[in-house]
């Protein structure tokens, strides 16, 4: 009994170290960025999306409505605005005050990693590896002082996932209604989930179990997810005659994704890009969701015509988006000036003249590229040794749901490249990374005790 004590005692102990480091690490980048500034505010806090979400907030504390969301070019979903206004409600209307909500949030998200590793491996010292390393996600501590909406939603995303697979381990229609409910609130804070369910059923359907009870679990995972998703929905119908969720889809297609690929092609801005695509076709069009559906028509009659450079342009920016190490954003967060403006042109660069510059510039960047840049590596080796490990017990369905999830993520924003689309995959990665460490150091310690 003693020893029992002992060991949860030891356990708890272990948990509030790394939280003490995680929250070490992302206080250190609040505190650095001096979000509090009224100069930093207005220069690099509320800027783009941030500064619409903080509008969005604002208003909805001022007008007791969600009319302002009508007046900007994009039709955003309520969930992040709401959680914002929650916390102007307490603290007033202050960024950095949204920024430590997302401290906490995020160590709310390693703690749901925490769980649900010991859920698929049934080991506390597996779990304590997958918070120590998300604990040390530069990205993820960096994310936390952006007033985005990446940083709730991982949390949420990631809680719908861990739900999920105590789902398919008991079998409970219970815990398939929460996942999906769960998966519902997430698409209502950032949309990029809003065709996921599709991965929880054919995980689903994967199951060797009676297909009656397959379907039926499938079923109920997709009616809460429309479910949560109606309210919203059937407000859009009301307003402006459509019944979707946001317009952000196709227009982000075309305005981000083709026209990127376009400019790099044509080794133009890409403004120039987005002028060329749009032309005259939008004159006298004000209406959010015709607006969008013209968007998406441009940008699938641009794929299609271009498939073989569309495919290239998708392979590059998911290697990108994956290699990418956050040194921009720290040096920006400390307020330090990159090596030579590295930034600027260097996403039009070749996968290879990229990593080149980076290592050319290493020292003038006190080596975080190169010191980064093989962090990510062994996480990558050790997410495929985890997976390894994996489907060697036989764990087809756990390891089809976290790979399905990753190519989800990638297939949705691998053109664009941008960094921050994987921040909700970051958790779990990261478990199976922990699942690759922990059995290695089994391999070690057995063949060291043998000896």
């Amino acid at each position: 009994m003693n020893g029992m004590a002992g060991y949860f005692r030891k356990n708890i102990l272990v948990i509030c170290l790394i939280i003490a480091v995680a929250l070490s690490i992302r206080l250190c980048f609040f505190v650095c960025y001096e979000p509090w500034d009224s100069t930093v505010v207005s220069d690099t806090v509320l800027i783009k999306d941030a500064g619409e979400y903080h509008e969005l907030a604002s208003s909805i504390l001022r007008e007791r409505s969600f009319d302002a969301f009508n007046t900007f070019f994009f039709l955003r979903p309520p969930g992040y605005p709401v959680i914002i206004a929650a916390v102007y409600l307490i603290a007033g209307n202050l960024p950095w005050a949204a920024m430590i909500a997302n401290i906490i949030l995020d160590i709310l998200t390693m703690f749901v990693a925490y769980l649900a590793a010991i859920e698929l491996f049934g080991s506390t010292r597996l779990a304590r590896i997958v918070a120590l390393l998300y604990a040390v996600s530069f990205w993820s501590s960096l994310f936390v002082t952006m007033l985005l909406s990446e940083i709730p939603f991982t949390l949420v995303f990631m809680f719908s996932i861990y739900v999920f697979i105590k789902a398919l381990k008991t079998n409970r229609l219970l815990l398939y209604c929460t996942a999906g409910l769960l998966l519902g609130v997430s698409a209502l804070i950032r949309p990029v989930t809003l065709f996921f369910p599709v991965v929880f059923v054919v995980v689903i359907l994967f199951q060797k179990r009676r297909l009656r009870s397959r379907l039926s679990s499938a079923v109920v995972v997709l009616l809460v997810f429309m479910a949560v998703l109606s309210p919203w929905q059937l407000r859009n119908l009301r307003v402006f005659g459509n019944y979707a969720l946001t317009n952000i889809g196709g227009i982000n297609l075309c305005r981000d994704c083709v026209a990127t690929v376009k400019a790099d092609e044509e080794d133009s801005s890409l403004d120039k890009a987005r002028r060329d695509l749009e032309g005259h076709a939008f004159e006298g069009i004000d209406h959010p969701f015709e607006r969008e559906e013209l968007y998406r028509d441009i940008a699938v009659s641009y794929i299609l015509d271009h498939k073989g450079l569309w495919l290239k342009a998708w392979f590059k920016g998911s290697v990108r988006m994956f290699m990418a190490t956050p040194t921009g954003n720290i040096f920006e967060t400390l307020h330090l000036e990159p090596a030579n403006n590295r930034e600027n042109g260097l996403s039009t660069y070749s996968i290879a003249a990229r990593i080149k510059a980076r290592f050319q510039q290493a020292h003038e960047e006190y080596f975080l590229v190169p010191v980064l840049g093989v962090k990510l590596i062994i996480e990558y080796l050790l997410f495929c040794i985890g997976l390894f490990f994996m489907l060697r017990n036989r764990q087809y369905l756990f390891a089809s749901l976290f790979v399905l999830t990753i190519l989800y993520f990638t297939g949705l924003q691998g053109v664009y490249a941008n960094a921050r689309f994987k921040i909700p995959i970051i958790p779990l990665y990261l478990i199976i990374s922990a699942r690759g460490l922990d059995g290695l150091l089994s391999i070690w310690k057995e063949k060291r005790s043998i000896s």
